[in-house]
């Protein structure tokens, strides 16, 4: 019997035979794939644009809303007869629409306070992104039809589901990202998006797009151009403002702001304030300042933990704080310097960054940086009753972080306290709303006795205003009733702010009867994981109200004019390593040349011994445009990928002080009596802890063979310098006063030869840097199989005088007892050293590398976080810190 046709088939009711998917049907996949990806990667794009300006709950309101409206109504356009009204080429318009989302981004954001927290990102996306993501649904709906499908439904189906999956995953994606590179910066990712819907569309209107770009890259303030940073200055100047530094990291648009005209210094994350200090001046040292003042009373009345009765009398050197959240550090700054042992866990490392850099957190402390919920429930378990102290401040954005909040994570604090400890939870809320009522049930059924105080006196002149800061001190005692005990001029430090506020003022309690939700919400509600609903809920109205606020603390114009760029872009060391440099450091190791910064090196053999280092001859010339005398430098190389029982540290590997220039150092006359400098040590074997016993001490910088070969070109990075660090202007100009002095591009640096030795007191017990012991030698990289490990050389200017903290010398090389050093450098705090020796901690050019062991497998444990040793150096660095506190200072960079 002969087969049956095809037409015999379906008339008998069977289904065809399905087609076998050709080159053509793939292609068309990939691209409708590729047109609603880039809505879905556009949806957290847009979020992230609008947040410095309205905040992420306010710009979030209406966002989910409108992207489903515009999802459904695109793919029904596109799949239905009403496509007929739409030009198939649509797909074409869409580049030209998203290469003007930031030039309409600009001229909207003036009128910000105009719009409202409420309307304003909705009239935004109304014009900028859901014109977008309609477009990509219909085209994509008319690329779809070249498949013929069986079902008409199936198109439609599958475009909705893989939009929202692909938004999903695009939206945990972006915050890792983000501001990674120059790239990766808000408007950076809008031009991203643009040009692959260019490339995607084959568009024939891009000229068109010319006024939008060229308007982008030079006149607008949130790109990250030389032109559009001088656009920011000119706006911020005009209102008394300057920006120190800015990034993006996981918890928003994180920056440094400073008034002239109050001369304050503000932390800023989106559209909030994590704390600020008031600056020093004359008429404030009138006044009695001595040092700086926090800007809010709430972060000093934290530190009347530390006076509740009742608590353990042991030395403050003896006791435990835990921070939970950290802002400017205030409180934690406090803590430190009463010498308590203090650990502060924050999710976001920019933060914790900002506030080392720019509001003198000390660097002796414990820092994890990781979700608090995390470690709350970890340690509860490993380490309960740890901490006499515990200080629960993480409100922010006008909404508190539900899950820190819930009954789970206060029974975790009430683990990891001790029987006798104090914890303090600072709390923003509308009183006549749920949420603060919701909270202090929940507080308070975890710590049964506790004090409520606000954070200042009832206004007269705003009797609705109702939202307020307060803070709730608590104890585990049942029938003790919490009292302060009487503050000392030691507990104050000072402190004009402390003085007034710690502990705080009987006239500033409130009680629950005054928290006015209790009347109108009798049941006692508990606030537990799962259920943050019901908080969350009320979370946009407190967010409105808190932005309301917010705008009457900085000008409009200060929150509307942000501007992005990579997380220290530009530099030419690590991104997550302070200090950082845009002058590039010559490194060379015999032949192998480290450029540009971050190469891998082909062996650990290459890099055994230590390297040839030169500068920029600009760095010898001075503002009168001649040679600086006798200018000495010193140079560091550290490993900062070291893990040791899963904590993240550090390793020096060569410390060389009293560095010259080599054209100079004829010039440098060495006493008739001294020995020739010596030759370099023996190559170490590749990851040797230290060179043999016996070796030179002093080592000259210029290996053995290498005297020969040209130095390698040091130059300094044609960039905008990240705002803190020093203008490369002034280089600029000593480089072409250099060429006028006839000195080379670059010069080599090599040690100084030894003067004569001094008398010395017995009581003296600091070295000269060109002592015998006066150095630490270098020892190769030696990092475990696993991922490769970076290797940071960075160079400072060594002051006269310079002389070895004593609280640093056993990095230096012990001829006795060579890897005893070794041990003793891990954990060197580059940033503590710095400060002991009263060097400028602004390197002057840096470089690094990145070596890996060639042994397969992989040896790399997790860590979650860092610590770097503590020297001791209260003495040299002014801390204060406590004789007997543990080792702990914190490294400048996040794990």
């Amino acid at each position: 019997m002969p087969p049956k046709s095809k037409q015999s088939r379906v008339a008998a009711g069977q289904r065809p035979m399905a087609k076998k998917p050709t080159r053509a049907h793939w292609k068309t996949i990939a691209l409708a794939a590729s047109f609603m990806g880039l809505a879905a990667f556009a949806s957290p794009v847009s979020q992230a644009n609008l947040s410095p300006v309205y905040g992420s709950i306010p710009a979030a309101a209406f966002h989910r809303t409108g992207v489903s409206i515009t999802v459904l109504l695109g793919l029904m356009v596109g799949n239905t007869s009403m496509k007929k009204y739409f030009r198939r080429d649509l797909r074409q318009f869409i580049p030209v629409l998203a290469y003007y989302v930031p030039l309409i981004q600009w001229l909207l954001f003036p009128y910000s306070a105009k719009l409202g927290p409420e309307y304003g990102p909705l009239v935004m996306e109304l014009i900028t992104y859901y014109p977008i993501l309609f477009m990509a649904c219909v085209a994509t709906s008319f690329v779809l039809e070249d498949l013929n499908l069986s079902s008409p439904g199936i198109a439609p189906t599958l475009s909705y589901t893989g939009f929202f999956l692909a938004e999903s995953l695009s939206s945990s994606a972006l915050p890792l990202i983000l501001g990674k590179n120059d790239f990766f910066t808000r408007s950076g990712l809008q031009l991203l998006i643009a040009s692959f819907y260019a490339a995607l569309s084959k568009a024939p209107y891009l000229l068109a797009v010319i006024p939008a770009m060229l308007h982008t890259m030079y006149a607008n303030p949130h790109y990250y151009s030389n032109a559009g940073f001088k656009v920011l200055n000119r706006t911020l100047n005009a209102n008394n403002f300057t920006i120190l530094e800015r990034m993006d990291s996981l918890t928003g648009y994180i920056s440094v702001l400073e008034s002239h005209e109050n001369e304050y210094r503000v932390l800023r994350c989106d559209h909030s304030l994590l704390g600020g200090d008031w600056l020093v001046n004359e008429s404030r040292e009138k006044q009695g300042q001595t040092g700086r003042e926090s800007i809010y009373s709430v972060f000093t009345m934290l530190e009347s933990v530390r006076l509740v009765e009742g608590i353990s009398t042991k030395p403050d050197a003896e006791k435990n704080a835990l921070f939970v959240g950290l802002g400017i550090g205030t409180s934690p700054t406090a803590f430190i310097k009463h010498g308590i042992n203090t650990t502060i866990v924050e999710l976001d490392p920019a933060v914790h960054y900002f506030a080392m850099k720019y509001f003198d957190l000390p660097g002796n402390h414990t820092v994890a940086i990781e979700d608090a919920v995390v470690f709350v429930g970890t340690e509860s378990i490993d380490h309960p009753k740890t901490y006499d102290y515990i200080v629960h401040d993480v409100f922010t954005g006008g909404a508190e972080p539900t899950s820190l909040f819930t009954l789970e994570f206060l029974q975790g604090l009430d683990g990891l306290l001790k029987d006798d400890g104090v914890v303090a939870i600072n709390y923003a809320g509308d009183l006549t709303m749920p949420p603060p009522k919701i909270i202090l049930d929940t507080i308070h059924t975890v710590f049964p006795t506790c004090r409520i105080f606000r954070d200042s006196p009832e206004s007269e002149d705003e009797p609705n205003n109702t939202f307020i800061n307060m803070v709730v001190f608590c104890t585990k005692s049942i029938d003790k009733p919490l009292t302060f005990r009487k503050p000392t001029r030691a507990d104050w430090m000072g402190s004009l702010s402390r003085r007034e506020f710690i502990p705080p003022a009987e006239t500033l309690e409130i009680h629950m009867a005054d928290i006015h939700g209790e009347v109108k919400w009798k049941t006692q509600e508990i606030l537990k994981r799962g259920e943050e609903a019901k908080i969350e809920k009320y979370h946009k109205e407190a967010a409105i109200r808190h932005w309301k606020i917010m705008r009457t603390v900085l000008p409009d114009a200060i929150w509307e004019n942000w501007r992005l760029r990579g997380y220290k872009s530009g530099c030419l060391t690590p991104m997550d390593f302070t200090p950082g440099t845009l002058v590039k450091l010559g490194v060379r190791f015999n032949s192998v040349n480290i450029d540009p910064p971050g190469s891998a090196v082909g062996g650990l053999d290459q890099v055994a011994t230590e390297p040839v280092v030169t500068i920029p001859s600009a760095m010898l010339v001075g503002p009168n445009g001649q040679m600086v005398p006798d200018q000495r430098f010193m140079v560091f190389m550290i490993d900062i990928d070291v893990i040791q029982r899963n904590v993240a540290t550090t390793v020096l590997h060569w410390f060389q002080p009293d560095l010259i220039m080599e054209q100079s150092a004829a010039q440098v006359p060495a006493p008739a009596s001294s020995p020739a400098p010596p030759a370099g040590p023996p190559a170490s074997p590749a990851g040797s802890p230290a060179p043999p016993a016996g070796s030179p001490v002093v080592p000259p910088i210029v290996p053995q063979g290498a005297g020969s070969e040209a130095p390698p070109t040091s130059t300094i990075g044609a960039l905008q310098p990240p705002p803190g660090m020093p203008s490369l202007e002034p280089l600029l100009k000593a480089k072409e006063a250099a060429a006028s002095l006839g000195l080379p591009p670059s010069v080599r640096l090599i040690i100084a030869p030894k003067e004569s030795p001094k008398e010395k007191s017995i009581t003296d017990q600091t070295l000269p840097a060109n002592s015998p012991d006066g150095q630490a030698s270098y020892f190769g990289p030696g990092p475990p199989p696993g991922p490769p490990h970076r290797y940071v050389q960075v160079l400072f200017a060594q002051p006269k005088n310079f002389s070895i903290p004593t609280c640093y010398q056993d990095i230096l090389t012990n001829p006795n007892d060579p890897n005893k050093s070794k041990m003793m450098r891990l954990g060197f705090d580059i940033m503590g050293f710095l400060k002991a020796a009263k060097v400028n901690p602004r390197p002057l050019a840096g470089n690094y590398f990145r070596a890996t062991n060639p042994v397969p497998g992989s040896l790399t444990q997790n860590a979650a976080r860092t610590r770097l040793v503590d020297a001791m150096c209260a003495a040299e660095t002014g801390m204060g810190m406590a004789m007997g506190a543990p080792p702990g200072r914190l490294m400048r960079f996040s794990a």
